[in-house]
């Protein structure tokens, strides 16, 4: 295990390295923020909206960016739900979790302010967990996900780092109808957090 977190380090200490000598901007952005999540009609009627933790990891160049996140939510079920054999029963505790396994956006510059609009697009799995008695999973298997986020940054003496604060909203296509058919499909997810730059600065 040791040897595995040693040589990733020199992995990604090399990386940057590389990044700072490129004449483009590059580099990695990294972003932790808090999450809610609003349920479409359909599925609110047996899942309550829920709260929880959003951490999200992105390669970028020169405007383009593309990464992954995760999201973990905590809530219950508000309504008896029959999936496959098993009856879930009201107030029931649950885990809903949002993996957006691949995201492409683009960022628009306001550059008096240090704001930055990014629009993106992602490929989503949805998936949620009763915790109560014998742990049960259940996956949406593929969805998409629609968003955009407002970042905030703040410059530093370094030319290779900068953090920021963002607000992300996005529209879940969740897919959690393969699930169960009484479910629906659309969940609306907003974020709020701060990040960091590690790389040349875009700006």
């Amino acid at each position: 295990m040791n040897q595995k977190i040693i040589v990733t380090s020199i992995i990604i200490f090399l990386s940057i390295s590389a990044m700072c000598q490129f004449n483009k901007p590059m580099g990695f952005e990294i972003k932790y923020g808090a999450n809610y999540d609003i349920l479409d009609s359909k599925t609110v009627k047996y899942i309550s909206n829920s709260y929880g933790f959003n951490s999200g990891y992105y390669f970028y160049i020169k405007d383009f960016f593309i990464g992954s996140s995760l999201t973990t939510t905590n809530t219950h079920f508000t309504d008896s739900l029959k999936i496959k054999n098993i009856i879930h029963l009201p107030k029931e505790k649950l885990g809903l979790d949002k993996s957006t396994l691949i995201t492409a956006g683009y960022k628009f510059y306001l550059s008096e302010n240090n704001i930055s609009i990014d629009p993106y697009l992602g490929w989503l799995k949805t998936r949620f967990v009763s915790t109560e008695g014998e742990k049960v999973t259940y996956d949406s298997k593929k969805g998409v996900c629609l968003g955009f986020s407002i970042n905030k940054y703040f410059q530093t003496k370094s030319e290779f780092f900068q953090y920021f604060i963002f607000f992300n909203n996005r529209i879940n296509y969740s897919g959690l109808s393969r699930i169960n058919d009484n479910l629906g499909n659309l969940i609306y997810s907003f974020e709020i957090g701060a990040g960091f730059d590690l790389g040349k600065n875009r700006r």
